[in-house]
C-alpha cells in the first residue's frame, strides 16, 4: 500500500514584499486537497497549521532586510517540525507559506535522510533561483535566500540556525528558472547545481531535461523532495502569487513533470511555496496545485482533474449586455465580507504585484481640467489585456457646503472586444488604494523596526492611511495634528477601537517628534510648508500624500534637497507634487525599479527617504483589478445594462424602432437587483 500523507501547514509570510501567503495552507485545504489526496484509499492526515512566536528585531548590516528576526524564527519552527514529520512512516506534504520554508524544511529533511544512510536530494520548481545571501539581497526579501541557505552557504549564521548537513549544490536541479539576479548568477557559475531554465525546457521538452536527474537520484539510492513554488508556472494559469514573471511553465508541462516523478517512485516530501489567495483570480491558483498534486500521488492527469485548469482571461458582459456594478453599498458590503484590514492587505499585494510588471502598462499623465474651485482629472491606463480609467475631482472648499473633497467613479473594461466589464464608485475605493499604496511603498522606505507614525491632516483619508500601516507594518501608535480640532477628535473616535495608541499633539512640530514615520495628508491647496526641514530627524520616511496638484504642497523644499525621493511616474510627479519646487533635473527614484529590485529603497537607518505619493492610473486599475477578482470568486454586486444588445448588431437602430428586445424585469433598473455567483437575487430599492 502506497505511504500514508501527513499535510503540514506552514503560513511563513515573512519572506516576500507581499502579504497573503500565510493563507495559502488554508487555500489549499479549501481547494480539495485533503480529498485528491485520499483517492484510493490513501491514508492522509492534517496535523493543522504549525504557529512562530516574533521575536525583538535583529539588525544586520543589509539594511534593506526586513522581519529578519520572525524570518529566522519560523526557520528554527520548521526544521523542527519537518525533522519530526520526516520519520520515512509517510511523506510530509509542507502547506505554504513563501519560499522561505524551505529554509526550514529542507535542512531537517537532508538531515533524516543522512540518518538512514540516504542522500537528499532536491528538485526546485520556481520562476528564481533563490540563491542569495543576507548580504547580497538588494530587496531584503529573504524568499530569495532559501536555496543558498540549504546547500551551506556562508553568511546566515548566527541569525539562521547552523545547518548540520547542508545539501550538496550538485544534489540540486532548478526548473523553471526565468529570473536570475547577478550576484545568484555569479555564486551559482562556481556550483554544480543543475539549472534548466526555461529556454532548455522548451527546446529539449520535460521527459529529455528532466530524466538525468531522477535516473542520478535512483542511482544514488537517494530520497526527492520536491520544492513547488506556485511562481514557476506561467501566471496566466497561477496569477495567485506575489512575483509573477511571464512565459511560465504550462499546465501540460507540471503535468509531464508531475508525472515522471510519479512515476520514478522516488518522492519522498513535498513544499508547496508562494500561493497567495489574495492575488489569485478567485481560487485559480489553488485548484490548478491541487489538480497537480493529483498527478504527482496517484498518476492522475486530464481525465481525472478536479476541475479544469484555465488560463486567465477577461471576459467581456454576457449576452444580455449586462455590466458588474459595485455600487457605494455593495463596496462597503464587499469590503466589509472580509474585514478592512485585510481587504487593504490584499490591495497593498495586488499593487505591488502590478507595478512589478510597470513595463507592461501604458503610461500617461492624469489629464485635468482646472478651475478656481479645483480639479476634475480622468486618469487611464491598460496592460493591453484590460483598460481602466478613473473620473476624480478634488475641491478642498466642497466641506463648506457639505459636500466632500474628493469623490470618484471608475470603469474596468476588457481591450479585444472594448465592452466594460465592471462600473464602480471609487470615492472609497480611492481613499483604500491610496492608503495601501503609501503602506505598501513604507515597506521598503521606512526602518524596520518603525514603530509610530505622525499624521499631520486628519481628514477624510487619515483612518485609511492609519488602517493600512497597521495591517503592512503593525504600526499602532499615531501621533496625531490637524488645525481642526473637530477632524483630530474625529480620527481619535474612530481609531482607538481599533487598537491604535493615539497621541493628540498640539502642532506639526510636536506631532512629529519621535515618529519613525510622518503621513501628511492635508487638504488645503495651496504651496504651503507643513513640515520644514529641521522637523525632520535622520532616518525617518515621509508619507507625502496631499501635495497631489500644480500649486499644492506641504514640505519645505530643503528636505526634498537632503532626502531620497521616490516616485510613482515622473512625469506626472513633477508637474504635481512635491518636487514640483525643484528643478525638472533633480534625481528621483521609480518605485517600480524599487520593486522589482533593479533599485535599492532605503539604505540605511539615518537615511531620510519620502515617498512623493500623487496617484497614478496603474493603482487604480489594481484597484478595479481587485474588486473584481473579489467578485468573480462570489462577492455580492449589482448589475446595469450599460450596452445596448441588438439580435442584429447592425440594427442597432431596431432597439428604439421596433421594440424588438423585451427586456426581462430583472435586467431593467439594477440598482434593485444583486448578482451573487452569477444569480440574480431581489434586493430592497433602497440599497
Amino acid at each position: 500500500m502506497s505511504k500514508a500523507i501527513r499535510l503540514i501547514g506552514a503560513p511563513v509570510d515573512t519572506g516576500g514584499p507581499t502579504a497573503g501567503c500565510l493563507m495559502g495552507p488554508e487555500a489549499l485545504r479549501q481547494a480539495g486537497l485533503v480529498a485528491v489526496l485520499a483517492r484510493h484509499g490513501r491514508p492522509v492526515s492534517d496535523v493543522g497549521d504549525l504557529d512562530c512566536q516574533p521575536l525583538s528585531p535583529v539588525q544586520h548590516p543589509n539594511a534593506a532586510i526586513r522581519r529578519l528576526a520572525t524570518s529566522a524564527q519560523w526557520v528554527r519552527t520548521l526544521q523542527a517540525a519537518a525533522y519530526r514529520y520526516a520519520d520515512g512512516q509517510s511523506i510530509p506534504v509542507f502547506l505554504g507559506g513563501d519560499h522561505l520554508m524551505a529554509a526550514g524544511t529542507i535542512p531537517a529533511l537532508t538531515r533524516r535522510a543522512a540518518e538512514r544512510g540516504r542522500p537528499l536530494f532536491v528538485l526546485w520548481l520556481d520562476a528564481h533561483t533563490d540563491f542569495h545571501s543576507l548580504d547580497s539581497t538588494r530587496t531584503g526579501n529573504l524568499h530569495g535566500v532559501p536555496a543558498a541557505y540549504v546547500c551551506g552557504q556562508p553568511g546566515f549564521e548566527p541569525t539562521f540556525p547552523a545547518v548540520s548537513t547542508p545539501l550538496p549544490p550538485a544534489n540540486l536541479c532548478m526548473l523553471g528558472i526565468r529570473s536570475v539576479d547577478p550576484a545568484e548568477s555569479d555564486t551559482l557559475q562556481t556550483l554544480q547545481t543543475q539549472i534548466i531554465d526555461m529556454a532548455t525546457l522548451q527546446t529539449e521538452g520535460v521527459a529529455k531535461a528532466l530524466a538525468p536527474f531522477l535516473q542520478r537520484v535512483r542511482d544514488a539510492g537517494g530520497e526527492l523532495h520536491l520544492s513547488f513554488d506556485v511562481d514557476c508556472l506561467d501566471p496566466r494559469l497561477a496569477p495567485g502569487v506575489g512575483t509573477r514573471v511571464e512565459d511560465g511553465v504550462s499546465y501540460e508541462q507540471a503535468e509531464q513533470i508531475m508525472l515522471q516523478v510519479h512515476r520514478s517512485g522516488l518522492l519522498s516530501s513535498v513544499d508547496i511555496a508562494e500561493l497567495n489567495p489574495l492575488l489569485d483570480n478567485g481560487a485559480q491558483s489553488a485548484k490548478v496545485m491541487v489538480n497537480l498534486m493529483n498527478t504527482l500521488f496517484h498518476g492522475a492527469t486530464e481525465s481525472s482533474r478536479t476541475t479544469a485548469p484555465t488560463e486567465q482571461t477577461s471576459a467581456a458582459p454576457g449576452a444580455d449586455g449586462q455590466v458588474a456594478y459595485l455600487s457605494v453599498n455593495a463596496m462597503r458590503e464587499l469590503v466589509q465580507s472580509v474585514g478592512l484590514e485585510p481587504f487593504l492587505l490584499g490591495l497593498a499585494e495586488r499593487i505591488h504585484a502590478d507595478f512589478q510588471r510597470w513595463p507592461e502598462f501604458d503610461k500617461t499623465p492624469r489629464v485635468p481640467a482646472h478651475s478656481k474651485h479645483g480639479v476634475i482629472e480622468l486618469m487611464p491606463t491598460s496592460d493591453g489585456r484590460q483598460y481602466a480609467f478613473k473620473y476624480v475631482n478634488g475641491h478642498p472648499q466642497n466641506t463648506r457646503l457639505g459636500l466632500q473633497t474628493v469623490t470618484a467613479f471608475g470603469c474596468l473594461a476588457d481591450v479585444d472586444t472594448g465592452y466594460p466589464l465592471l462600473l464602480s464608485e471609487m470615492t472609497l475605493l480611492t481613499a483604500l488604494r491610496t492608503a495601501a499604496t503609501s503602506a505598501m511603498v513604507a515597506r521598503y522606505l521606512a526602518r524596520a523596526n518603525a514603530r509610530c507614525m505622525a499624521i499631520i491632516g486628519n481628514g477624510a483619508q487619515c483612518e485609511f492611511q492609519a488602517l493600512a500601516f497597521k495591517a503592512c507594518l503593525g504600526i499602532t501608535h499615531l501621533r496625531l495634528f490637524d488645525i481642526d480640532p473637530q477632524a483630530t477628535a474625529k480620527a481619535v473616535r474612530n481609531l482607538t477601537p481599533l487598537g491604535f495608541q493615539i497621541e493628540c499633539c498640539a502642532s506639526a512640530r510636536d506631532a512629529v517628534q519621535g515618529a519613525d514615520i510622518i503621513t501628511t495628508i492635508t487638504a488645503d491647496k495651496q504651496l504651503a510648508t507643513i513640515i520644514t526641514d529641521d522637523m525632520v530627524a535622520p532616518g525617518v520616511h515621509i508619507n507625502a500624500v496631499g501635495g497631489d496638484c500644480p500649486g499644492k504642497t506641504e514640505l519645505d523644499a530643503a528636505i526634498l534637497r537632503r532626502a531620497e525621493v521616490f516616485v510613482e511616474f515622473p512625469p506626472q510627479t513633477r508637474i504635481e507634487g512635491e518636487i514640483q519646487q525643484l528643478p525638472p533635473e533633480h534625481p528621483v527614484i521609480e518605485l517600480w525599479q524599487v520593486l522589482r529590485g533593479d533599485r535599492a529603497g532605503r539604505t540605511s537607518d539615518t537615511q531620510i527617504t519620502v515617498f512623493d505619493s500623487v496617484g497614478f492610473a496603474v493603482e487604480d486599475f489594481s484597484a478595479l483589478q481587485h474588486v473584481y477578482a473579489m467578485l468573480k470568486a462570489g462577492g455580492a454586486h449589482q448589475s446595469l445594462q450599460l450596452i445596448a444588445n441588438p439580435i442584429d448588431p447592425k440594427n442597432l437602430i431596431g432597439e428604439l424602432l421596433d421594440g424588438v428586445r423585451a427586456q426581462p424585469v430583472a435586467n431593467q433598473v439594477n440598482e434593485d437587483t444583486t448578482t451573487t455567483a452569477g444569480q440574480a437575487t431581489a434586493r430592497p430599492a433602497s440599497v
